[in-house]
């Protein structure tokens, strides 16, 4: 973890912090450190910029090249926020039509989206088993 004196695009009181993860094959001592790192800046309200991603939440995104994308919160996570680069993930231009929570818990609130070019910003209380993005055709 690196933090650089703040580039001029950021006011003065903010840094910017980059992060290098391990893959998890790989044998790397920091990562456990790295993933709690994150977490803590999760649980703080930091969104956390993973490129293509960012988000102050914990979850998996399947984006297969053809069809719906499903994001799955990990266990236990909390409701979060993300912006996520449709670009960065092979679907420059497409335009969302839904996303849905897929199993939902009593109670759980519909999640909210908007689309603004290529990012999809969407915000869920992560009280459902997963959340499918859908695209118009």
């Amino acid at each position: 973890v690196s933090s650089p004196p703040s580039p001029p695009h950021l006011p003065s009181h903010c840094a910017m912090i980059t992060l290098t993860l391990c893959c998890p094959t790989q044998n790397c001592p920091l990562q456990e450190d790295s993933v709690r790192l994150v977490q803590e800046l999760q649980r703080a309200g930091v969104a956390v910029d993973f490129g293509g991603v960012k988000t102050d939440g914990s979850f998996r995104l399947a984006h297969p090249a053809a069809g719906a994308w499903t994001l799955t919160p990990l266990p236990g996570s909390d409701g979060f926020k993300a912006e996520i680069d449709l670009a960065a993930f092979g679907a420059p231009g497409a335009a969302v039509a839904a996303v849905d929570a897929l199993e939902p818990t009593e109670g759980a609130a519909p999640p909210t989206w908007h689309q603004d070019g290529n990012v999809l910003t969407l915000a869920a209380d992560a009280r459902a088993f997963a959340y499918r993005i859908t695209f118009k055709k």
